[in-house]
């Protein structure tokens, strides 16, 4: 993939992320230059999608 001049990301959304590690997903993330807006935890049960 190759980047055309002046181009920027301005918004990314994702809502079906699932990690053991919430804070290092988020690190790298702002590594990219990106800002978190907030984090929400769901504990519950969560089914494999195949």
């Amino acid at each position: 993939m190759t980047k055309e001049p002046g181009t920027t990301l301005k918004q990314m959304d994702n809502k079906g992320i699932i990690v053991d590690d919430l804070d290092a997903l988020i690190a790298f993330f702002v590594e990219l230059a990106m800002e978190p807006e907030g984090k929400a935890l769901d504990e519950g049960r969560w089914r494999q999608c195949a």
